[in-house]
């Protein structure tokens, strides 16, 4: 807990509490679904397939202990389970990879990542990687998944959105962002109307009812099978990662959102997060093929019609050009996902967009909230 305050916050004010971080790191490395004191219906489907994937206890954080036993180094190690072409398959998802400051001349970061590389999972992934990690993991074998790095924005209000950057840069900026905020409502509608496809009102054509449990468990499993690697959930891991994501979010923030066509059939869902900034996180979206522009649709039509200034989140590379022609931009400036697999089928799905990862799948969900 101490190495994490140092290398995170420095050891500064906004630092989490040591009895915060405790209770986190506990539960993120031993009480998940997927590790040996999980949760019991986790325990009870690695139980159920039998010795070899159960034994997913062997998939484990490392430290690194400097010759006087100190630790200057620790990589967080999280079990997951994904179908490739429908066999299971055993994921590592890595987090918080950290070296002790005065230490990193040291080897402990390579030492680190190559017993990592060396367990007995067929796919080693991180997806919240910094520039240093990235050249540390790609010097020790590994790869930039770059169609999995790029991120989506679409702009609700730009006006706003604009403001919204500029008060970031510093105060003065802020104080005038603050002063021409009055204006945004009349140039988000001068906007609107002279480019009404780019920034004009969102439409929606399908029925929004709320997402539960079993709707999305039951839409995993009749939309994602047309990916050949993809995320394997049964209702335990889904209750578990639900309920983080709710943690996570400040209350009222979440949405979640199931879509169904005018027959009442499913045809997509989303969740997202909405910020008091009005900046809205897309965790997951999912859609039929020939539904999915509608479903983008009424995403977008949620966001406005709930004051989001703008939306993002990961792209799918499968649907890249729906994202392209409802006017989203592209950026692959980082965090960067980055893979390991020595299972040349795994790379081929990877290589070629053909796996599903979303922010439920990876770092952004386990991540420790002030």
């Amino acid at each position: 807990m101490k190495l994490f305050q140092k290398v995170f916050f420095n050891n500064g004010p906004t630092a989490p509490p040591s009895s915060k971080l405790d209770a986190y790191f506990e539960e993120m490395f031993f009480h998940t679904p997927w590790t040996e004191k999980g949760t019991e219906k986790g325990t009870e489907k690695g139980a159920e397939k039998g010795t070899e994937e159960g034994a997913e206890e062997e998939i484990s954080s490392l430290v690194y202990e400097a010759g006087d036993g100190a630790i200057i180094g620790f990589i967080g190690i999280i079990p997951r389970r994904m179908l490739l072409h429908g066999r299971p398959i055993r994921v590592a998802t890595s987090m918080h990879f950290m070296v002790e400051p005065g230490s990193r001349s040291t080897l402990a970061g390579v030492q680190l990542l190559k017993t990592f590389f060396s367990g007995p999972q067929e796919l080693s992934v991180t997806d919240s990687a910094g520039a240093v990690g990235r050249k540390i993991w790609e010097g020790l074998g590994g790869a930039t998944a770059l169609a999995y790095s790029i991120n989506w924005t679409r702009l609700l209000r730009p006006s706003r959105y604009v403001l919204n950057l500029l008060a970031r840069k510093n105060r003065l900026l802020r104080i005038f962002a603050r002063l021409l905020r009055p204006l945004c409502p009349l140039v988000d509608a001068i906007a609107s109307r002279a480019l009404p496809h780019r920034f004009g009102k969102p439409a929606a054509s399908l029925q929004a009812k709320d997402l539960d449990q079993e709707t999305l468990l039951y839409g995993i499993t009749q939309f994602l099978s047309g990916y050949a690697l993809r995320p394997d959930y049964d209702s335990g891991s889904l209750f578990w990662l639900l309920a983080k994501a709710d943690q996570l979010a400040s209350p009222g923030e979440l949405r979640k959102i199931a879509l169904h066509n005018a027959d009442g059939e499913l045809v997509g869902w989303y969740l997202y997060e909405l910020s008091a900034d009005g900046l809205g996180e897309v965790l997951q979206i999912v859609g039929r093929r020939k539904s999915f522009c509608e479903v983008l649709d009424h995403l977008f039509y949620h966001g406005w019609r709930e004051g989001a200034i703008a939306l993002s989140g990961r792209l799918d590379p499968k649907f890249a050009q729906e994202f392209s022609d409802k006017y989203c931009f592209f950026n692959c400036g980082g965090p960067w996902t980055l893979t390991h697999s020595k299972n040349p089928d795994v790379l081929r799905a990877i290589y070629q967009g053909d796996m599903f990862l979303t922010r439920l799948e990876g770092e952004w969900l386990m991540r420790c909230k002030n």
